[in-house]
């Protein structure tokens, strides 16, 4: 009888010597430290110890989920899918791990092309408001991170149209299309040239002369400006512009730039083609009449005919969907459609996507007297960044909305060379919070799951081959010569926070909310954070 209660009071002692319910919070915030400063070892041992003990119910989701998020940046992409499924038989409606799981099925599964859909308009920039002629042609549309820029072609003008209503920057020639690189610098071509429109400083850098009739289709990955002149294609690089000559006589009306190559639409011959980025011709495809074309995010071809969109594919036409009138000419910035309506001197937004994800990563989080800042990254599955229109984002602390302001930073890429063990050792040591452009030698190591782990600490891969579909989901490229100024829109995301008791784990939650769908990344600050 007393070598039983002998054993009772053991079992009794071991069960008191259990991680209680705040030591688990204590862990929690020492992974916290852990996983900010880059050391996710740490973070994971503090989190196997947290999660060994007892927690409280309303915090048990929060513990799986930054678990989780710890195992993706370890490399452990399956463990860290089969917790987040678990999790969310606890919590169905916890949109971050939905997110989560979405992402991960979509890199480690083959990549599905997704047929995007139509929303109703969302937005309508009208060029007269309240008397006041702000544009009459609306030519060329582009996105300028918050901001809509519009080319009007006969004012001589560009207009960027946010938040805060119009501002009008004049030029000396007409614009006939504009773009915009990492939502910073804006390029314009028009008559004869290709002029570079610094906004901070008002100034016009005239970057090539002497044209016949320059369109602009963008920048590919490796920082090069590309467009079409009549019946030849160029980029721009180091500041030299470079011609190509063709196949054929082309005569180009609207060119776009895609991670396959160089898309043209020929009016003369009523064809879309492909070249790749050594001028080969790839694909020919029937222009229906078309005077403007898009590319999806999946690099489809898409045209406006009248009242009607429609995919242009090798076995015909597939209508997309129609619109309440007939328009001219589009501009797609993924997943923003704008539709320009020259009689009415408006131009209209509607929502464009597919099924796939949209990604929402919060890179970091700071502390500013009373105010918290977090750094936020919001891309699509290729790695491109997205443009925040109106009131499509939220903010939450502690699971109710907070008033937040919203301001555009950038990034400038770190260059490194990668070893052969990059991925297994380097790649889940780099620091959060920053942007990596890593040059891989051998590719056949880069492996879907490992996708997951380079998009949530932001490196992207390039080799001096050509990419692979790993590569270019990454938001890298292949055919590398030399590093070049890598630009990343990062969005600075800044609120009152309140104050926590003393054990209080304080989910932060930056989410996108799209025409029903929810993408969303939660982190967590405690007290004790806020007191360093």
């Amino acid at each position: 009888m007393k070598q039983f209660v002998l054993v009772l009071l053991v079992i009794a002692s071991l069960c008191l010597a259990i991680i209680n319910e705040e030591q688990a919070r204590e862990l929690f915030a020492r992974a916290l430290e852990s996983w900010y400063a880059g050391d996710v070892v740490a973070a994971r041992e503090s989190m196997s110890q947290a999660l060994s003990g007892l927690i409280y119910i309303t915090d048990i989701p929060e513990f799986w989920f930054f678990t989780a998020k710890l195992d993706i940046d370890s490399g452990n992409v399956a463990r860290a899918l089969e917790d987040l499924r678990t999790l969310l038989v606890l919590a169905p409606t916890k949109d971050e791990a939905i997110s989560l799981v979405k992402e991960i099925e979509t890199f480690t599964n083959p990549l599905a092309p997704s047929t995007p859909t139509l929303s109703s308009e969302i937005l309508k920039i009208e060029g007269f408001k309240n008397s006041v002629e702000y544009f009459y042609s609306p030519v060329s549309v582009t996105t300028l991170g918050r901001n809509v820029c519009i080319a009007d072609k006969v004012n001589y003008r560009l207009i960027i149209y946010g938040p805060t209503g119009y501002i009008v920057h004049k030029l000396s020639f007409k614009p006939e299309s504009v773009i915009s690189n990492a939502f910073k610098y804006l390029y314009v071509a028009g008559e004869d040239k290709i002029a570079l429109l610094d906004l901070e400083n008002n100034r016009v850098e005239v970057l090539a002369s002497n044209l016949l009739k320059p369109v602009l289709a963008g920048f590919d990955r490796l920082g090069r400006l590309w467009g079409a002149d009549v019946d030849r294609l160029f980029c721009l690089e180091d500041g030299k512009i470079k011609f190509f000559e063709l196949d054929d006589f082309y005569s180009i009306q609207d060119v776009e730039v895609g991670l396959k190559g160089i898309w043209v639409l020929d009016i003369l011959k009523n064809r879309i083609v492909l070249f790749d980025f050594n001028m080969r011709k790839m694909l020919e495809l029937p222009a229906y009449g078309s005077w403007n074309f898009e590319l999806t995010v999946f690099e489809e071809p898409f045209i406006l005919k009248d009242d009607t969109l429609f995919l242009v594919r090798k076995d015909g036409l597939f209508e997309l969907g129609k619109f309440q009138q007939a328009f001219v000419t589009m501009e797609y910035n993924y997943p923003f459609l704008f539709l320009m309506d020259f009689k009415d001197h408006s131009v209209h937004t509607v929502i464009f996507k597919g099924k796939e994800p949209i990604l929402v990563k919060i890179d970091s989080l700071g502390f500013d007297q009373d105010s918290l800042i977090l750094s936020v990254r919001v891309e699509n599955i290729f790695a491109d960044p997205i443009p925040i229109l109106g009131d499509m984002f939220q903010v939450r602390e502690g699971g109710g909305p907070v008033f937040s302001e919203l301001s555009l930073s950038h990034r400038k890429a770190v260059w490194l060379n990668a070893d052969k063990d990059f991925f297994k050792k380097t790649l889940p040591t780099l620091k959060r919070g920053s942007s990596y452009a890593v040059v891989v030698k051998d590719v056949s190591q880069l492996k879907r799951d490992i996708i997951v782990s380079l998009r949530g600490k932001n490196v992207r891969i390039f080799t001096e081959d050509g990419a692979n579909e790993e590569v270019i989901l990454s938001g890298g490229f292949g055919h590398f010569k030399s590093s070049f100024e890598l630009l990343q829109p990062v969005w600075n995301v800044k609120f009152t926070r309140t104050r926590p008791t003393p054990s209080d784990i304080v989910p932060v939650k930056f989410e996108i909310r799209l025409v029903g769908e929810v993408f969303s990344d939660t982190v967590y600050y405690t007290k004790g954070m806020i007191a360093k």
